[in-house]
């Protein structure tokens, strides 16, 4: 049954490539930038993205029943980075892929995914929480923690988030000064005046 899940997929995926590269090799010159046919393809993407990540979850809960970690599930890791070639907005994917991977003890490979997934979606408070909570507990790149979990502070839209990545700040750059030997009252304040330690 699965062996006949990924042929169908492949299937699929490959149709797609082919009715996307027909669209545009005979799209009528015209002003309208997208046809129908051109929106209706990316439609069934979408459509096809969020079909596998039913599937993808589906799995997922399984795997948590029947052996616990989730993250060692590698077998969904495939349907997850099918799902954002799909979809390159499914921001649940990069961050799910990206876990899985850190549990493959693969951080530099997840940092690559998630930095793909940020590229597609700059504004995604997710992306970025992810991203830089990962550099700081499996890299040790509090530079690169600080700055994504400052971006994920200033995209956070209610307060439990907010609070929770101030906290969250200050702990990785009381991490960072502990790293460098600066003693605690050599306080910097934090790059954004908005980001007022707790």
């Amino acid at each position: 049954m699965r062996i006949i899940t990924i042929i169908l997929m492949v299937i699929l995926f490959a149709g797609m490539g082919l009715l996307d590269s027909s669209i545009k090799q005979n799209k009528p010159a015209s002003n309208v930038k997208n046809s129908a046919l051109a929106a209706l393809g990316g439609e069934f993407r979408t459509v096809f993205a969020n079909l596998l990540w039913i599937k993808a979850e589906k799995y997922h809960h399984e795997y948590i029943v029947n052996n616990g970690d989730w993250t060692q599930n590698t077998d969904v890791l495939g349907l997850d980075k099918l799902i954002t070639k799909l979809d390159p907005h499914f921001v649940e994917a990069y961050a799910a892929g990206a876990r899985m991977l850190i549990g493959m003890n693969k951080p530099d490979e997840a940092r690559d995914y998630l930095k793909e997934g940020i590229t597609n979606n700059p504004n995604s408070m997710m992306l970025h929480d992810e991203l830089g909570t990962m550099a700081a507990r499996h890299l040790r790149d509090y530079k690169c923690s600080l700055f994504h979990l400052k971006r994920a502070y200033i995209l956070a839209d209610d307060n439990w988030d907010k609070r929770r990545l101030r906290k969250l700040i200050n702990t990785v750059e009381e991490m960072a000064r502990e790293e460098s030997g600066e003693s605690k009252s050599a306080e910097a304040k934090p790059e954004d005046s908005s980001i007022a330690p707790i």
